[in-house]
């Protein structure tokens, strides 16, 4: 009989009970052993933390993160439970997609200071996040390309995506015109659409029905008890309701993972 482990969140992994159940003691997660007579005699270990099945041998030692400072409360959430503990973490000023120029200037320093505390550096940046004014051909992978080697960009399109992907957030949005926000956005939001004037944003924000706030820090229940007039003049600036929508960080915590394991094939 071949077991089976859907019950455990995987598609495909048996769901027989296991022998043992542990809390692990280098994570928050569970570490779960197999040692069913039904499998071979090699015992499979699985270490999963919060939903994200890893080796224990993944660690971001050795490692620097460049970000985007929209991500700073996800990338500190998941330092302060042990999960990213990479030897620095860098920002850049949130929000910079819409000033390109001042993005290279500051991600180009941002991995320059990089490189005084590790040899490896993962880019925390979407794919649409930078687009050079002067060049259509020069992406933000090319302004990276040019630091040197070493540095390796995790593979989304924007902040949003690496929260929550294309198929989910259908789901999330059940056919509304949804304008997508994260804490950063919700944060920030003054300092991200400063060169937007009234006639811009008239023109963006009513093709929506509403803004959802993917919120996996407790952002939007922080603003509600301790700051609700901010929520409010964000909505009354957009002219669109704000729904909350809690998420966790599984995705990002693999995109993290699946970037440093293709540095480490590489190597």
């Amino acid at each position: 009989m071949i077991p089976n482990y859907s019950e455990a969140g995987f598609r495909g992994i048996p769901r027989e009970p296991l022998v043992a159940t542990r809390k692990c003691p280098n994570s928050k997660g569970v570490l779960e052993i197999d040692n069913s007579t039904n499998l071979p005699t090699i015992m499979k270990i699985i270490i999963i933390i919060k939903g994200v099945k890893m080796m224990s041998s993944n660690s971001f030692k050795g490692y620097t993160i460049v970000s985007c400072g929209t991500l700073r409360r996800e990338l500190n959430y998941l330092k302060e439970e042990g999960f990213l503990n990479a030897d620095k973490i860098l920002y850049t000023a949130p929000g910079l997609h819409e000033k390109p120029i001042e993005l290279e200037r500051q991600l180009v320093k941002q991995l320059n200071n990089a490189k005084r505390y590790s040899e490896k550096i993962v880019v925390v940046y979407g794919e649409r996040c930078y687009l050079d004014p002067k060049n259509s051909f020069r992406d933000i992978d090319k302004v990276i390309q040019e630091q040197g080697t070493g540095i390796s960009r995790i593979k989304a399109r924007s902040c949003v995506d690496m929260l929550v992907n294309a198929r989910e957030r259908e789901k999330i949005s059940k056919g509304k015109r949804v304008y997508w926000l994260t804490p950063g956005w919700l944060e920030h939001w003054k300092q991200i659409f400063s060169e937007w004037d009234d006639a811009k944003a008239n023109e963006t924000f009513p093709q929506h029905d509403v803004a959802i706030l993917l919120d996996s820090v407790g952002i939007f229940d922080e603003y509600s008890q301790n700051y609700p007039e901010k929520i409010l003049e964000f909505c009354d600036w957009m002219k669109l309701q704000i729904e909350p929508y809690k998420i966790s960080l599984d995705r990002l915590k693999n995109l993290l993972l699946e970037c440093i394991e293709r540095k480490n094939k590489r190597i």
